[in-house]
């Protein structure tokens, strides 16, 4: 696909997105591959790790940048720090 069509595109869904995942999205440059891991919406919970200390030690989340993929209630992945797009997909895919 044409990178100037990728941009039209990709600008609608992350004009949606909260602005956490944006800017994580495009400094990771995984954006363009990880569109492709299935046409299913998945539920997305950002959490800002400077003001939800409580929720962090909870989770037992020790950096930022971490994701956690949950199939309803059980844990299925956990990346910290990860910018791999195949990593990155394979987390997601867990929840499906």
């Amino acid at each position: 696909m044409d990178r100037h069509l990728f941009d039209f595109l990709a600008s609608e869904v992350l004009d949606d997105m909260p602005l956490a995942l944006h800017d994580f999205l495009l400094r990771c440059s995984v954006l363009p591959e990880l569109t492709a891991v299935e046409n299913v919406a998945l539920p997305l919970l950002v959490v800002d790790y400077d003001l939800e200390r409580a929720l962090r030690q909870k989770l037992g989340v020790r950096t930022q940048s971490t994701l956690i993929v949950y199939r309803g209630n059980r844990e299925t992945a956990r990346l910290a720090g990860e910018t791999d797009a195949g990593k990155l997909k394979a987390a997601l895919r867990s929840a499906l």
